[in-house]
Formats: C-alpha cells, sequence, structure tokens
C-alpha cells in the first residue's frame, strides 16, 4: 500500500496487484468483467476469448490482410462465444448463437 505495506492480493488474482480488492489485481485467475477480476462470468453474459466475459459476442478481426481485412461476427454456443458453430449448427446472426441446423436451416461453414 502507499505506506509500504504488504497486503494479500484478492483470491480472484492471478498474481500480482495494487491493492487488495478484485479490482486491483494485474491479471485474473479465471475472469475479466466490468474492471473486476470474477470466477465465473456472470447469468447474462458470456465468455469471450477464453478470459473476459461480456453482453453478448462480438466481431473479431479475420485472417485477412490489407482490403481482404474485415471484421466476422462470433456466435454462442453454450456459454462461449465462436467464430465457427459445431457440426450440425449454423450461427443465426439476428440472435448471434448457433442454432441447430433443420431442414429449413441447413449448415453452412463460415
Amino acid at each position: 500500500d502507499a505506506d509500504g505495506n504488504c497486503t494479500a492480493c484478492h483470491s480472484e488474482c492471478l498474481s500480482s496487484c495494487s491493492g487488495a480488492g478484485d479490482e486491483d489485481c494485474t491479471s485474473c485467475r479465471h475472469f475479466h468483467y466490468q474492471g473486476k477480476c470474477v470466477a465465473t462470468c456472470p447469468n447474462g453474459t458470456v465468455m469471450v476469448a477464453g478470459w473476459r466475459c461480456l453482453e453478448r459476442c462480438p466481431d473479431v478481426k479475420s485472417d485477412g490482410y490489407g482490403s481482404d481485412e474485415k471484421y466476422v461476427p462470433t456466435f454462442e454456443f453454450n456459454g462461449e462465444c465462436r467464430v465457427d458453430c459445431p457440426p450440425t449448427y449454423t450461427g443465426d446472426n439476428a440472435t448471434r448463437t448457433c442454432v441447430p441446423c433443420s431442414d429449413t436451416n441447413y449448415c453452412r461453414k463460415r
């Protein structure tokens, strides 16, 4: 702290910290959400990139270069955002979720 005394880091901190709170962590043991380290993503949020929680799946930069570079949507499946839905599922652009394929909703590779 400011007096030079050591303070134990919050249990959700991975390593070092600047104080004892879950918002004082240098990095998180589990997930990062709204400036704090949390053990699990809160209800109503999705896991992104294995370490942070957001209210919805974001668009991510594609692997293209130069004029081919663009952003592509990600879709929620089992609480995690993915660029590709698993086999037998397809991405629904309206809900940004992976939905089971049916006769009228064919599977397509994204």
